[in-house]
């Protein structure tokens, strides 16, 4: 996909979720401070937990560590991703 998801690319990937045969799919996340929610105003929530609250049937599980870049959850993957 180019450029940002597009609220039909959302809608799509909620109805693959729903024709899976528990109805459901899993996401990790990845990244620093920002999936984290570091310097967002009290009671604005981060993006994952709005992805949670957009498509209630994908389990976002945030694997994210404060002060880190993307190069260094690549290569920590082993540890930060579920068995």
């Amino acid at each position: 996909m180019d450029g940002p998801p597009r609220l039909a690319d959302v809608w799509a990937a909620q109805k693959k979720m729903v024709a899976r045969p528990n109805g459901t799919a899993e996401a990790v996340v990845l990244g620093g401070s920002m999936p984290l929610g570091h310097g967002l105003r009290p009671g604005v929530a981060a993006w994952p937990a709005r992805l949670q609250a957009l498509l209630p049937k994908l389990k976002v599980k945030v694997r994210a560590t404060a002060s880190t870049s993307s190069a260094w959850a690549l290569g920590n993957l082993g540890r930060l991703l579920p068995v």
